[in-house]
């Protein structure tokens, strides 16, 4: 080593030592103090000693930030710590973390803007800003060399975020599939065991706090689809995977015979988020489900999420645990908090081993599933025969066609019959041109319900 050399790796390590004399002391503030931010205000006042342990120096919260000073709070906190000025965080030269937890995209996505170009570190726990604008926020952390983390963006508790970008990183993973979101599943799982019409599910919900009074988000299954672009973005490290391009059914048209009728053929009904790795680009969807009931997500009820990842050569590995909530959702963002205060006393930045150019995201009727579809007809001669040709005209196999009992039409002596069919991997669009055409036929009734079956 030469002299010039040797002086320089000394100066440098003088500096970084002075740099952690000078970092005694983590300040932190909080951007909002909903259900979330409660819990995590909470959790700092009943746990500050453990989270300074964790982080190798006291943490100290400076102030958090929320619309109304009056409003009743299940923390009881210290005079002089709320404000309503975003300032009082985004602008003190003290505050070296900023917990972001706005909830609303836009005012979120500015306010971690702000903050970053302030030099701040920043955790987050908004799913839709990270989904939607990861790839410009990772750009300005990096230019302003400071954490931006997410852990509690996807399935609250069970923290899938940190492992897919560390631990995770040396597996090549060609399938993730997911429940994603508690309310719906929370709603199915009533459904299922309990009976229940979609409505009163529902409502129970909501009730409950499971479900928000404009559930669309949820039910629809917008919310579970900006869970799964990150998921894919981190999984397959093939770009940035656009939320709009997630192909999105959601759970409101499911009726209570086609929990009965997915039992008799040895399956559950869930919403899940799928997502593969393929040569011609990542294929992704939210859409209710057939799972085989040995199926590592089958048994994923109430308001649980999970996770199920296929790679090599790790193999199947699942995740299931409180997907939502407040304290769920606490721990995660602690644990990046405690992440993101160790980077700032070693003056570390967490690395991003991914690519966030533009994924290519397949169009969705370029796919291929087995489908299940449930239809009434009138009853006659030869409609299975016709039925058939509909979907063999349109290359789609059919592996059985089940007629379905319904007691009141048997007992009224109505000239109607259910069916189910049971359709072998085929082209999505082939199969929805099928079933257009069957929809057009003089014979058929309605079209009830349609669900992908996923393999064990």
């Amino acid at each position: 080593m030469t002299y010039k050399c040797l002086v320089d790796r000394i100066t440098q390590e003088s500096v970084h030592k002075i740099k952690m004399l000078e970092q005694d002391c983590i300040n932190i503030g909080v951007l909002g103090a909903g259900v979330v931010g409660s819990s995590v205000l909470e959790h700092y006042y009943q746990s500050r000693n453990l989270l300074s342990e964790a982080v190798g120096a006291p943490i100290n919260l400076r102030f958090a930030v929320v619309r109304d000073l009056a409003k009743p709070r299940n923390v009881i906190l210290p005079e002089g710590l709320l404000s309503t000025n975003m300032a009082d965080v985004i602008e003190d030269p003290q505050i070296n973390l900023v917990i972001s937890l706005l909830g609303n995209e836009e005012a979120e996505r500015s306010a971690i803007t702000a903050a970053i170009n302030q030099g701040k570190h920043v955790v987050t726990a908004n799913k839709v800003v990270m989904a939607k604008h990861g790839p410009e926020l990772f750009a300005i952390a990096s230019q302003n060399g400071v954490d931006l983390l997410y852990e509690a963006a996807v399935g609250g508790g069970i923290q899938v975020v940190d492992n897919l970008i560390c631990r995770y990183s040396p597996n090549r993973f060609r399938s993730v599939q997911g429940i994603l979101n508690g309310t719906t599943n929370s709603i199915l799982t009533r459904m299922s065991l309990d009976n229940m019409e979609y409505g009163a599910a529902l409502s129970l919900a909501q009730k409950e706090g499971l479900a928000e009074p404009d559930p669309t988000n949820d039910v629809e299954g917008y919310d579970a689809a900006y869970k799964l672009a990150i998921l894919a973005s981190l999984a397959f490290k093939k770009g940035w995977v656009d939320p709009a391009q997630i192909y999105c059914e959601g759970i409101s048209r499911i009726h209570p015979r086609d929990f009965k009728n997915a039992d008799d053929m040895g399956y559950v009904i869930k919403l899940i988020g799928a997502a593969s790795d393929t040569p011609k680009g990542i294929e992704a969807w939210v859409a209710p489900a057939l799972l085989p009931k040995d199926h590592l997500l089958a048994n994923v009820n109430g308001a649980l999420n999970g996770i199920l990842l296929q790679g090599d050569p790790i193999g199947d590995v699942q995740l299931a645990g409180p997907g939502a909530g407040g304290k769920p959702t606490a721990a995660s963002i602690w644990s990046d908090v405690v992440k993101a205060s160790k980077d700032i006393i070693t003056g570390n930045v967490s690395t991003n081993h991914f690519s966030t150019e533009k994924a290519t995201v397949l169009p969705f009727d370029e796919s291929e599933h087995s489908n299940y579809v449930r239809l009434t007809i009138i009853d006659g001669f030869r409609r299975v025969e016709n039925i058939g040709r509909i979907f063999s005209d349109n290359e789609v196999s059919i592996n059985q066609i089940l007629q379905l009992k319904n007691r009141k039409w048997l007992d009224e002596g109505v000239n109607m019959a259910e069916m189910a069919i049971d359709i072998d991997p085929s082209g999505e669009g082939n199969i929805t041109k099928a079933i257009l055409d069957l929809s057009q036929a003089d014979y058929c009734q309605e079209i009830g319900s349609r669900f992908r079956i996923l393999s064990s």
